[in-house]
């Protein structure tokens, strides 16, 4: 009998779709554990994300076709929405992911998506970094970079040097979580500093609104903490 479960679904905004990394660790993450969490973007989201990807690189819809990767359907009028405090460039992503039913946005630009916007349809916006601190057990992280450290020929392709050359760099929280698990490492992070990483209702482990933000401590609620 073919297992059935209620899965959460997580937006991911053109900014992480365009990165080689994050994508597809969040990819193999969601591929581990179906029912822990899915994922979805939309036309527009693929459109922005394949414009953003370096020269040469396999283009979004090349391996949304590979991969059956979901694809829910952009708001047909976001205005209608009557968005507050969402920057304007970011409304049709808001308005795509509250379409598709998702309970997360997983972006690096945190602070475009308005508090009060996130509060109204009970979702969180949420760096790829802190999201995957906050699902990825050791068992899980090792697996993924031992998957990617095996598919590869040049380097980095040990899971050490992926865990410090590339994960440190786009997914600090990620980096931080399990930093000494496969031996010493130093982050190799070149990139600014984040400076909000999380902003929301929604907790990022048991996926439940939580109308009390102070109980909601870098996205985890006080029920959830270990």
């Amino acid at each position: 009998m073919r297992k059935t479960c209620d899965v959460t679904l997580a937006f991911v905004d053109a900014n992480v779709l365009a990165q080689a990394t994050p994508r597809t660790i969040l990819y193999l993450a969601s591929a581990l554990d179906s029912c822990a969490f899915g994922l979805v973007f939309s036309p527009l989201v693929e459109k922005e994300a394949e414009r953003a990807q370096r020269p040469k690189a396999r283009p979004v819809s090349v391996l949304r076709e590979k991969w059956l990767w979901q694809v829910s359907p952009d708001h047909p009028n976001p205005e209608e929405l009557s968005l507050l405090d969402t920057h304007w460039k970011d409304q049709p992503v808001l308005a795509a992911a509250v379409n598709a039913n998702a309970r997360y946005v997983i972006t690096e630009n945190v602070r475009h998506f308005g508090p009060t916007d996130l509060d109204r349809f009970g979702m969180s916006a949420v760096h790829p970094g802190l999201f995957l601190a906050g699902r990825l057990t050791e068992a899980a992280y090792t697996s993924i970079l031992g998957a990617l450290a095996t598919a590869r020929r040049q380097s980095p392709n040990t899971m050490l040097t992926i865990h410090i050359q590339e994960v440190s760099d786009s997914l600090p929280d990620l980096f931080t979580m399990h930093q000494n698990l496969f031996g010493p490492a130093e982050s190799a992070r070149t990139k600014r500093p984040i400076k909000e990483t999380f902003r929301g209702v929604a907790c990022l482990r048991c996926a439940l609104v939580i109308t009390d933000r102070s109980s909601l401590t870098n996205g985890v609620c006080t029920s959830c903490e270990p």
